[in-house]
């Protein structure tokens, strides 16, 4: 009897654990569903307004139509993107109804060096139509107040702080970790500064490693800095002073030193909106949402010329791709289509990746032969174009970065882990036996044989050839010229420019702009590639990556944050396991 209580209780108990789950998955995707209906075309506006830029949490490159992305029961307003932003701004700017730009970052809000740059750059354009920019924050992140610095007014809350304190490169180091649980990584390498292997290896940066993200750090603050300076109307001397001191910790600091214009609360800022728009009630404030203001329908553009924009966004897999990851088909499938349509003249390929799959990516860039061949074909860089997001890009006829775009990193790596000694202690071994000498190598259960490795490293140093001699291909440069700027060195898109891997420093419209232009067109439409899945077929997929989160999420909490990135990092180095070698930017590289 009490077996059956208990098979009982545990089949209610699964049930309503079940019942649970299966609600939570309605909820969202409802909710989904509702926010969706938010993104309807909404009447023209009629009344003078505001553009409300509100940042609530990341900024990521494209909008996502998975409900799973943004829902939470704390929130259920879609993250800002930057493609969706940069609309809104450039069309704001010759909207008559449209009277000024308020941006209000909150504090867990986040953006990348080259998304805010873009987004910074959109921003000063917009000024130039003679209308007012206002900011006002609890906090400004760094590169939120970078941002702010294009207003004409940056306003601060009376606690809040300006986190202007200097750049830093920092990269999580996993040796020491590694060696406690047993774990020994084989590393296969070609280039001095292919580092992404170093924190597996080593317990602190090469003198290599050091050199180049010294480098790095300099040349995007050197670019956040001036524009700081410019916006704000101080000396670089002075801007410097500002973060060595960090004057923005104390708000009277802050403003003392230039830092913002008021200290106030946010009613007084509110006040200030309402003397602009001449309004004397709050209520009749008219603000609108990005989301709100992109929904409104443009006048109609006649013609039916396009230019096609393929997001390759995210690491390079070995899987079919999705909205996140560039894949073996999402990618392919989107230049064919861009390439084999009449209408699109011209493509710009925008890469958001730090690279991974070599054989992903060398399936790609035969495609980007394919279609340039067709028609001209741009390329632009958004936070990160490195390794294998490089590689995919340099057989473009022009490519464009901003200044603090991650870029080069030309250079392949592999990583075998060797899990014996943690076996052993736990009392696990293995024998085997083979028909031939590489059966089964690379194993993850022993040392490489002097054979396998000799073996491995000559495919990495077939693929750094191979990489070598597409990028010199594309670039006009001799492969000694690419090796002399490979060697798996990341480049700024200052320094890109500087060294030949870049010809224009600029953001998407700047690449769409000079596509248009090579094709011969006047008026055009943007087309976005790859086309974007349902919000139902995107909640599936989401459901099936729920696994690698609540192992990465456990593994938090038991060994830290280190833990839970080395799982990232090895779970990837599993899904490449059919090809040792990879083409990636180094694992765990914090810009901050």
């Amino acid at each position: 009897m009490k077996s059956f209580l208990k098979i009982v209780f545990g089949s209610m108990v699964g049930f309503l654990l079940f019942a649970l789950l299966w609600t939570v998955i309605v909820l969202v995707v409802l909710g989904g569903m509702l926010a969706s209906f938010g993104d309807e075309a909404k009447p023209p506006l009629k009344e003078p307004a505001i553009l409300n830029i509100e940042l609530a949490t990341s900024v990521s490159e494209r909008a996502s139509n998975n409900p799973m992305s943004y829902m939470s029961f704390s929130n259920t307003s879609k993250p800002a993107d930057l493609t969706t932003m940069l609309k809104a701004v450039r069309r704001a700017k010759t909207d008559d109804n449209i009277k000024g730009i308020v941006f209000r970052p909150g504090v867990a809000a986040s953006i990348s060096a080259a998304h805010a740059e873009e987004l910074r750059h959109a921003l000063a354009d917009f000024k130039q139509s003679g209308k007012f920019i206002y900011a006002y924050a609890d906090a400004y992140g760094q590169n939120m107040y970078w941002l702010a610095t294009a207003a004409d007014t940056v306003g601060l809350q009376p606690e809040g702080l300006v986190e202007l304190r200097g750049l830093q490169m920092k990269v999580m180091f996993f040796k020491g970790l590694l060696d406690k649980v047993g774990v020994d990584v084989q590393v296969l390498r070609h280039g001095k500064f292919k580092s992404a292997v170093e924190p597996y290896i080593q317990k602190e940066m090469s003198e290599a490693n050091r050199e180049q993200y010294d480098r790095l750090a300099h040349s995007m603050w050197n670019r956040i800095a001036d524009d700081v300076a410019a916006g704000r109307g101080l000396s670089r001397a002075d801007v410097d002073k500002a973060a060595a001191e960090f004057y923005g910790m104390f708000p009277e600091q802050a403003l003392a030193h230039g830092l913002v214009d008021m200290v106030a609360p946010a009613g007084e800022f509110t006040a200030i909106l309402m003397d602009k728009m001449g309004v004397e009630k709050e209520k009749d404030l008219k603000l609108i949402s990005v989301a709100d203001y992109v929904a409104i329908p443009e006048p109609l553009v006649k013609t039916t010329d396009k230019i096609a924009v393929v997001y390759a966004n995210g690491e390079i897999g070995m899987g079919k791709g999705s909205e996140t990851e560039i894949g073996t088909e999402n990618i392919v499938k989107a230049l064919k289509e861009a390439a084999d349509d009449d209408n699109v003249k011209a493509i710009v390929l925008r890469v958001n990746s730090p690279g991974g799959s070599v054989l992903t990516s060398d399936i790609i860039y035969q495609e980007v032969l394919k279609a340039k061949a067709k028609k001209p074909l741009v390329a632009s860089f958004g936070s990160y174009a490195a390794s294998g997001g490089y590689y995919i890009s340099c057989a473009a006829d022009r490519i464009f970065a901003q200044p603090t775009t991650l870029t080069g990193s030309i250079g392949v790596f592999g990583m075998v882990p060797n899990f014996a000694k943690t076996a052993r202690r736990l009392g696990i071994g293995w024998d085997e036996v083979k028909t031939h000498p590489y059966a089964g190598s690379p194993s993850f259960t022993r040392e490489m044989t002097p054979a396998e490795r000799a073996l491995q490293q000559r495919n990495v140093e077939d693929v750094y050839a191979g990489f070598i001699a597409k990028v010199g291909a594309g670039r006009g440069m001799s492969t000694a010229a690419v090796d002399s700027i490979g060697q798996g060195r990341v480049w700024s898109g200052t320094d890109g420019l500087r060294v030949g891997l870049v010809d224009e420093l600029g953001g998407l419209g700047d690449a769409i702009a000079y596509a248009a232009e090579k094709a011969g067109l006047e008026k055009y439409k943007v087309a976005d590639y790859p086309k974007q899945k349902s919000s139902y077929e995107l909640l599936l997929e989401s459901l099936t990556e729920m696994r690698a989160m609540r192992v990465s999420q456990a593994l938090a909490g038991e060994l830290g944050q280190e833990g839970a990135e080395l799982y990232r990092t090895l779970e990837a180095v599993r899904r490449h396991s059919r090809s040792v070698v990879m083409a990636r930017m180094p694992y765990g590289l914090v810009a901050e």
